[in-house]
Parts: structure tokens; sequence; C-alpha cells
């Protein structure tokens, strides 16, 4: 795993002018390290991990990623990033192997049927591997995303309520994938104020104006 830091400094947000959702909030992330934000509906959870990861500017502040010591430009800070939330919005007409074909190609990688279908098994989806999204209940479709976010082997994780919609044996699997990912010196991010999902991190940024 490369060696990086991802620095959010003194960001602040406001989408209607003077009024913001939250203000001089610092972060890092290194190696290793797991991080839990929390705060009031409405506080900026989501809006933080979207600014960390470059999808979204600050109001104020600045967001840098170094990665084996070079400044990784904004626009390319996602590429280091695997998403997972569930305002995501999936293909309902394709496949969870035609969703990973696609993003495979649409981020020049090379499309892995063997580890497709090693993490199709690790979710108990194989056996719909080909069926129409469309045809997938909420759950299976948050466990879709999950392939789709770690296709890349991200070096960070940025995990939006992870066990929304998900049964016993969904959830345990987010563990482990959450955890395998500390373990191996990737970072992860949980916006939650799920007292479950908070007790996997070692660390609690609280939003706040």
């Amino acid at each position: 795993m490369k060696k990086f830091e991802l620095t959010g400094n003194n960001l602040s947000k406001s989408f209607i002018r003077n009024r913001f959702i939250f203000r001089d909030i610092s972060i890092s992330l290194t190696n290793s390290k797991m991080i839990s934000i929390g705060g009031e509906n409405g506080s900026g959870k989501t809006t933080m991990l979207k600014i960390l990861s470059g999808i979204i500017p600050p109001t104020s502040g600045q967001v840098t990623l170094n990665i084996d010591g070079k400044l990784i430009p904004k626009d390319k800070i996602s590429e280091s990033i695997g998403f997972v939330s569930p305002y995501l919005i999936l293909y309902e007409e394709f496949s969870p192997i035609e969703h990973l074909q696609l993003f495979a190609k649409f981020h020049a990688l090379t499309f892995d049927m063997d580890w497709a279908i090693g993490m199709l098994k690790s979710f108990n989806l194989e056996k719909r591997r080909n069926d129409q999204i469309k045809t997938f209940s909420s759950g299976m479709k948050q466990r879709v995303k999950y392939l789709v976010a770690l296709q890349h082997k991200p070096d960070l994780l940025f995990l939006d309520e992870p066990f929304t919609n998900l049964d016993k044996a969904g959830i345990d699997r987010v563990i482990e994938i959450a955890q395998n990912q500390r373990d191996i010196g990737g970072g992860v991010i949980i916006a939650s104020n799920d007292e479950r999902e908070k007790a996997l991190c070692s660390e609690t940024v609280i939003l706040t104006a």
C-alpha cells in the first residue's frame, strides 16, 4: 500500500450566503486509520465526504492528498477513493457484471473476471451476476455499490451510512471490508451517527456550524 495523507484544513461549507452547515473543520486521514464523521441530521456529513473526495469544493478551506510524497491534482483525488453511499445511482438495465465491466473501462482498468466472481460470491450475489439491477432489492443494490467501489483497489474508502439496507450478513461483510482496508494500510472514513458504525473507528470528527 502506498503511503498517503489526505488533509482537509479549516473546511467550511455554505450553500446559502452566510449560512454555514459546518465551519472550520479539519481532518487528516493517513495509512491504517479509520475516522468517523458525525453530527446532527443536516450537519453535512455526506457533503463533507463529497468535499474530501473532490466532488464538490468547500466554501473555504483546502483539501490535499499526498501519495508517496507527491501532491495529487484536485481533479484526480477521486481516483484514489472508493465511495459508497445510499444516494449513488446504479444503471437499472445493467447487471452487476456489466457495471464492473463499464467501471473498469471508464477507469482504464483490466477487467478481472476472477476477482469479480469472488467478490460476488462474498456478497452472495453470484447467482444474480447477469440479472438486471432493476430486479434487485435495495439491500442487493447496496452490495453492488461495494463491488464497484472496491474494483480499482482504492487507497481510501469513504462509506456514507454503510449499513443502510443491509441484513446481518451484509453488515458483517462490510465490517470485514472496512477492517481489511485498515489492516492492509488503507484508510477509511465513515459518515454516520450509527453507534455500530462509529465503533469501528478510532477517531470521530463532529461537524458543527
